[in-house]
């Protein structure tokens, strides 16, 4: 029994320098971005991502998707790569649906921050 704890310690230990340079707060569905450390730019793009993004999903699905580097319902890979694809896709759902509509003005500074929130958890 001991060696499954220590060995799961070890796992957290290891993964959690993925995540090093980009903060998280709270546990379970109150899991959460930081904003505390964003440039002011960032910080703004922040506010627009989190009134926008959490009316079809909670910010826990996008903590994970930064944690474990894939998307937790479709499986895909959530890298640089697939950020733009990712986005495009959340903006055209958005689109269907007047009451979660993201304008192309504001999927700009959601898109940058993901990246540059992609890039701050690769420190």
């Amino acid at each position: 029994m001991k060696r499954i704890i220590v060995a799961c310690l070890l796992c957290c230990i290891m993964v959690s320098p993925a995540l090093a340079a980009l903060k998280v707060t709270g546990r379970g569905e109150a899991l959460r971005f930081d904003p505390a450390e964003f440039t002011p730019q960032m910080k703004a793009n922040y506010e627009i991502f989190k009134v926008k993004c959490t009316k079809c999903h909670s910010q826990q699905r996008i903590v994970i998707s930064f944690l474990s580097g894939h998307m937790p319902i479709s499986g895909q890979t959530f890298d640089m790569d697939s950020l733009k694809s990712i986005s495009f896709r959340m903006y055209r759902k958005a689109m269907n649906k007047p009451e979660t509509l993201i304008t192309k003005e504001q999927i700009k500074p959601i898109h940058a921050l993901l990246k540059y929130m992609m890039q701050e958890s690769s420190r």
